[in-house]
């Protein structure tokens, strides 16, 4: 769908080039296809999510991980063993949060990019730079 509106936008353009300046139609068209192939990129992206074995082996990994830890920590007699214990739980339990939070940064949550805002301020900005086209006078010879 979005391909549709940018082979509209560059039949613009070359309608607005004219014949003599088509050579620079291939910079619009190399451009578009740029932005159409960053488009599937991210779409490819967001339809892989983490394999579900992947996701059971890293929690069983840090079960694993934690319990090791804290049975050696409990073998010392170090007064520090609870806290360095606690730290590193505390980090790798953070780590595991934040991997999650990563692995879809345009969700609906209150952490992820506003993607609806940065499509709406893009879009009024196409819509004014269109709207006043004429002011922008571009010299291409």
């Amino acid at each position: 769908k979005s391909f549709l509106v940018l082979h509209w936008g560059l039949m613009d353009i070359r309608k607005q080039l004219g014949r003599s300046r088509e050579r620079y139609l291939k910079g619009f068209e190399d451009k578009v296809y740029k932005i159409r192939q960053n488009s599937q990129d991210i779409v490819d992206t967001l339809n892989l999510p983490m394999p579900f074995p992947y996701y059971h082996i890293l929690n069983v990994m840090l079960t694993m991980n934690l319990s090791l830890w804290a049975w050696t920590m409990g073998c010392h007699d170090s007064a520090l063993a609870p806290l360095i214990f606690f730290v590193s739980s505390l980090i790798f339990l953070g780590m595991k949060e934040l991997a999650a939070d990563l692995s879809n940064p345009f969700g609906t949550d209150s952490v992820d990019f506003p993607t609806d805002l940065w499509l709406c301020m893009t879009y009024n900005s196409s819509v004014q730079f269109m709207e006043h086209s004429e002011e922008f006078q571009l010299e291409l010879e």
